[in-house]
Parts: structure tokens; C-alpha cells; sequence
């Protein structure tokens, strides 16, 4: 769906939705035999800072927008968020947007054989 210059993932009725899954940190409890890299910093966040300021830009009274982070996995252990190296501006956008009313939420999610199944769904306590 186009909204001003973006493509945003869905509108349910009078609701613009965007579907996010942040992958720059995992947040799960690694085993003791499991070794990882140290993070590296990204800036890839033009698009996201974008979307926000069309989402926020497109409200009315009778409209809702959501920005939903979808987790595809049990989140066993909350870690400290990979600073982007625009974190200042994404931070700046996400606040204006939030006292726009662009509401932000998170939805937990659990990948199995037998199917997939959704474990919580709440307000992101940050983004």
C-alpha cells in the first residue's frame, strides 16, 4: 500500500499498519557453548525514520497507525539495544510520532514444526 512516498505493509479498515522484525539484536539467552561476533554498528535506518514520519504524517481523527516489531521467537533474555549510528535522529522521530499518536507495539511470536503460534502482543516499552 502507498502512503505519500513509501510502501507500507498493510491498512485494516481505518488502520495503517507496519510490520517490522528487528534482527540487529537477538534477544535470547545464548547457551554457554554458543559464540558470537561482537556487535558492528549499522546505519541503514533511512527507510524506517521514513516510514514513521509518513506514518505519523498520515493520521487523522478517524484514522490509527501502528508500528508493530514482531519478534519470530520467545525473548528468554532482554538485551540492551544495538545503537544504530543515527540513534539520536531515530529516537528524535520516534518520539515525535508517538505524541502524534502513531502507536508503537510488539508482538512475540513462537516458530515450531507443528505451526506457528503468538505468545503476547503489548505496547513496546521502546524502540
Amino acid at each position: 500500500m502507498n502512503l505519500g512516498i513509501s510502501k507500507l505493509d498493510f491498512k485494516v479498515g481505518d488502520t495503517y499498519l507496519e510490520v517490522k522484525t528487528p534482527l540487529t539484536t537477538i534477544n535470547v539467552k545464548y547457551g554457554k557453548d554458543i559464540k558470537t561476533l561482537p556487535p558492528k554498528p549499522f546505519s541503514s535506518t533511512d527507510r524506517m525514520v521514513k516510514h514513521i514520519n509518513e506514518l505519523a504524517d498520515s493520521l487523522l481523527e478517524h484514522e490509527r497507525v501502528v508500528f508493530l516489531q514482531v519478534f519470530q521467537y520467545r525473548i528468554t533474555q532482554r538485551k540492551e539495544r544495538l545503537r544504530s549510528a543515527n540513534y539520536e535522529k531515530v529516537s528524535r522521530t520516534v518520539s515525535e510520532a508517538r505524541s502524534r499518536g502513531v502507536e508503537f507495539w510488539e508482538a512475540q511470536m513462537d516458530f515450531r514444526p507443528e505451526g506457528v503460534s503468538l505468545r503476547s502482543v503489548e505496547r513496546s516499552p521502546d524502540l
